[in-house]
């Protein structure tokens, strides 16, 4: 089970450091090769997202760390951090039903019809 971590966080490092060298070549790039390593930048962030989300929410803080000040700071960050990203998720889900509800409410002619 160890190994395994210790694989799941070498691939996020090797991620971030992917992200990092890309972020330092847009300053050395022209218009054309900065929407390129842009476009790389988004791409690798996506799949950090993907693949630390998991370890961020199923492994426990107390793991990570024995000091508790840390553990408890990390803790604090987790609850405000899934929060945040459980509330995004309600609202663009509730904007999504409502938005696509206006348009299955009924075809436009009828809406517009007088009588």
């Amino acid at each position: 089970m160890k190994n395994i971590k210790i694989k799941w966080l070498n691939l996020i490092l090797h991620i971030s450091s992917g992200t990092n060298t890309a972020k330092n070549s847009i300053v050395d790039g022209g218009m054309a090769k900065t929407f390129g390593i842009a476009l790389k930048i988004i791409m690798l962030e996506a799949a950090l997202l993907v693949i630390s989300l998991p370890v961020y929410i199923f492994i426990s803080p107390g793991k990570f760390s024995s000091n508790t000040k840390e553990v408890e700071k990390y803790r604090l960050k987790r609850i405000v951090s899934l929060v945040t990203v459980c509330t995004f998720i309600i609202i663009f889900l509730v904007t999504a039903v409502f938005s696509g509800g206006l348009f299955f409410a009924g075809p436009v002619s009828e809406l517009l019809q007088t009588e």
